[in-house]
């Protein structure tokens, strides 16, 4: 073993030792500890730093805080480099008066001395140490002992040896428990980072893409953050014969597997198929990789269509892209998530805040245009004739033919039948189409209604008895659709007189064959 003294190249890196230490195994001790400026640290920077308050996100109460990064993704403290952020922000024309230091602090012996020579000379010891190289509880570095377990095959003799067989402090008295129990947050962070801190660390992750995605995951605003669970089993205790054994366990659970989802992980392709937490069951839904994304923000559009065609259900989802509208507890009108801990929660939080204009038809009617595709041609099978029914086209040629004539009309929009099945709209004949003891036909294939009352199915003579509902201005309304001009027979099987002068008999036609008043057209009665 060699040992190189000196103030800059103090740090010895070595395996773990293999018998019990003698006066020959003693290693050079750093001077500076970050347990011997703790105390400084916290009276200096915890008060704007702390796990209370994280000004800037930089947190700085703990080893691990320090090893981090803030809001702007630049590390605290950098072992080796005078260029670290936590030594650089300390200078006289500092912009906040905290970070200017005092004669004192660049004296021998004051904070900035000695904040120096622990980050670049001692490379961020952690404590005093006759047995262990300065970096031992550095991530990123050959002689951090995460590093070292990994280069022993995970084989635990080389520690158990020292601190005991479950690791609570043996003939050493120190405990690894101290700083990793695995039943708190804070004894997962001493190797993985949790959501206090911004960048996920592990022995042999540090920077890679699993750092990225892991930071993601439990980071992310679009949801409340994923928990380890989610992914892996959680281990019981520090040497459980899952945990530190060489392998990643991925088991997918909670949210991963709401709704009855059967999530798996191809760890060859690494991806993460039927998650709920992905959208799977969702129109538009992606099946996510295992690979750093191409930018920080992840779009609406990877986990379901923005909005959505069809929900869970079947459904069809109305094409409005104010998301606000329907689900205001968790969604915000410029598309961002209000409330995280209400996305990805395993169910839809809707509360409708509009009437039957916001999800079909416009300011004027419910009625399409629009219909739940956002169609506004008569072409369009959501739209048709609908707007000519309710005699809104300018024709008045006959009264308004309410909703509940062809469609089952909601008592509000979560009522039984409404959103809650699969599209399209159903066609449920009710009240004038069904005068004359008729029994209307809808066929969607074909876009036609046969057999209905306001189409002259009890009539004689007519060239347009069964409409094709898309095919809007082509004359399907207009006299001689329905009947004939005039009609051979009428409804009771008598002739009907030939005179083409209607006004004649019936007084609500005017010669030129427009109606004085149209709700008295296709009414269920004849006006004579």
């Amino acid at each position: 073993m060699t040992i190189a003294f000196g103030m800059v190249s103090c740090t010895v890196l070595r395996d773990f030792p293999t018998s019990p230490m003698s006066q020959n195994d003693i290693l050079y001790e750093p001077a500076v500890t970050y347990q011997s400026l703790k105390q400084t640290i916290d009276a200096r920077c915890v008060s704007c730093h702390g796990a209370q308050r994280k000004e800037g996100d930089y947190e700085m109460s703990s080893y691990t805080g320090i090893r981090g990064v803030g809001r702007d993704h630049i590390p605290n403290a950098i072992a080796g480099d005078s260029k670290s952020l936590i030594l650089s922000i300390l200078r006289e024309d500092a912009t906040e008066p905290a970070h200017r230091p005092t004669t004192e602090d660049a004296q021998e012996g004051g904070f900035i001395v000695l904040l120096r020579r622990w980050v670049v000379d001692y490379r961020m010891a952690y404590f005093r140490s006759s047995i262990h190289s300065s970096d031992i509880h550095l991530p990123g570095t050959t002689g951090f002992h995460g590093a070292l377990i990994q280069k022993e095959k995970w084989n635990w003799a080389a520690c158990t040896r020292c601190h005991g067989e479950d690791l609570g402090g043996g003939s050493s008295g120190v405990s690894c428990i101290q700083c990793h129990d695995t039943r708190t947050d804070d004894g997962c962070a001493s190797c993985h980072s949790t959501k206090a801190t911004t960048t996920f660390r592990s022995p042999s992750t540090v920077g890679s893409r699993s750092a990225v995605l892991h930071q993601r995951h439990v980071r992310d605003a679009l949801a409340n953050g994923a928990l380890c669970q989610t992914c892996h089993p959680v281990p019981t205790g520090l040497i459980d014969g899952v945990h530190l054994d060489g392998k990643v366990q991925v088991q997918l659970s909670r949210a991963a597997a709401y709704q009855g989802k059967q999530p798996v992980w191809d760890t060859a392709a690494k991806t993460c198929s039927d998650t709920y937490c992905h959208g799977a069951g969702l129109e538009g839904a992606k099946v996510p990789t295992w690979e750093p994304p191409q930018d920080t923000n992840t779009p609406c559009q990877s986990c379901h269509g923005m909005p959505p065609k069809q929900l869970r259900s079947g459904a069809m989802h109305p094409v409005d892209t104010r998301c606000s509208t329907c689900h205001p507890s968790a969604h915000q009108d410029n598309k961002t998530i209000k409330e995280p801990a209400l996305h990805l929660n395993g169910q839809v939080e809707v509360s409708f805040q509009g009437d039957c204009k916001t999800c079909h038809g416009d300011a004027e009617s419910s009625a399409p245009p629009r219909d739940l595709s956002g169609n506004t041609e008569t072409s369009a099978m959501g739209v048709g004739a609908h707007r000519v029914h309710l005699a809104q086209d300018g024709n008045k040629r006959h009264l308004v033919i309410p909703c509940a004539s062809c469609h089952k009309v909601p008592g509000d929009v979560f009522s039984k039948g409404h959103i809650d099945t699969a599209g399209p709209a159903e066609v449920t004949f009710q009240g004038l189409a069904l005068s004359g003891g008729l029994s209307p036909q809808w066929d969607r294939t074909k876009g036609t209604c046969g057999q209905v009352y306001c189409h002259g199915a009890t009539l004689d003579g007519g060239k347009q008895t069964t409409p094709i509902w898309n095919q809007v201005g082509t004359g399907q309304g207009s006299c001689g659709s329905c009947h004939g001009m005039p009609p051979r027979k009428l409804r009771n099987g008598d002739s009907h007189t030939a005179s083409t002068a209607c006004s004649s008999c019936h007084t609500n036609v005017r010669p030129d064959l427009s109606f004085v008043d149209p709700s008295l057209h296709i009414n269920g009665r004849v006006e004579l």
